[in-house]
């Protein structure tokens, strides 16, 4: 049996509404709103879209390629955008409900729920190759789902995540005072940039010196640990849900050189980047 646990409710909420919907819910948490003492509290399965259908795309290296695009890319600057739940079709012909959970300015993470389709014609799949006829008959056994159930689901998870993580958060003391938001949210802002204590210091009218000493007090992290942690966290994301290269991956999170990033990934992770992807992957932690 399964510790309960302050994030008990929200899984929950999620199976019940995958009975009502009939549909899966998949979290992608980029910033860790699901964790716990470094652990993640809600089920493995939660955090991987195990649609048939979607595992048979994501088999494909064009496929994977394709989602991540979708999901990771477009998806979370949509929501971060509009800031509300959305209805998305996804570059293979299905459709999902995104809730996107955002905090002040910065994106946690996304919810969804799907997938369904609006039509009994098959879209075309060029990259598809052998496994045009298997996907074919997945596609086909994918529930057709009125816009009204979609929306009445998104309203639903748009309406109680974001109340039961800030009580989670709240219960769990993450959020501690109003100095320790503003460094975590300004951390989730400008991670991938070029900075130093004095940007920090200026966010909260303080000294270099005094901000360096909050910065430690309040995180347990030097200054330039917590960048290279955030940084190091959005790497993961992006191995595991995206086929961006491992170059390009390095540069996105402020990371100038690649093989210094794969260093510094390599001692916090006791993996490199490519190994970390190729195990996640195997494991089927997409």
């Amino acid at each position: 049996m399964r510790s309960v646990t302050l994030f008990t409710p929200l899984e929950v909420l999620f199976g019940e509404m995958e009975k009502i919907s009939g549909l899966r819910i998949c979290v992608h948490d980029l910033r860790g709103w699901t964790e716990a003492n470094g652990r993640r509290q809600l089920p493995p399965g939660r955090y991987i879209h195990l649609d048939p259908f979607c595992m048979k795309v994501k088999a494909h290296p064009e496929g994977r390629r394709l989602c991540g695009e979708s999901d990771y890319h477009r998806a979370n600057a949509r929501g971060l955008r509009e800031r509300r739940p959305f209805l998305k079709k996804c570059h293979a012909g299905v459709w999902e409900m995104v809730c996107p959970i955002i905090r002040g300015n910065q994106m946690m993470g996304s919810i969804f729920c799907g997938v369904c389709r609006k039509t009994a014609r098959v879209p075309a799949w060029p990259w598809a190759g052998k496994s045009k006829r298997r996907m074919e008959s997945l596609y086909r056994s994918r529930p057709m789902v009125a816009d009204r159930s979609m929306w009445e689901v998104g309203r639903i998870l748009g309406a109680a995540v974001p109340v039961m993580l800030e009580n989670g958060l709240g219960l769990l003391g993450a959020r501690r005072d109003r100095i320790s938001d503003t460094i975590m949210g300004w951390m989730g802002e400008n991670y991938a940039e070029d900075i130093i204590v004095g940007d920090l210091a200026r966010q909260l009218n303080l000294s270099p010196s005094r901000t360096a000493h909050v910065v430690k007090e309040r995180t347990g992290l030097s200054f330039g640990r917590l960048v290279t942690s955030f940084r190091v966290r959005e790497a993961k994301n992006r191995l595991r849900l995206t086929n961006d290269r491992i170059t390009d991956i390095a540069r996105q999170i402020g990371f100038g050189d690649s093989n210094y990033f794969s260093r510094v990934f390599s001692k916090q992770e006791g993996a490199s980047p490519r190994e970390f992807r190729k195990l996640r992957r195997a494991a089927g932690v997409i």
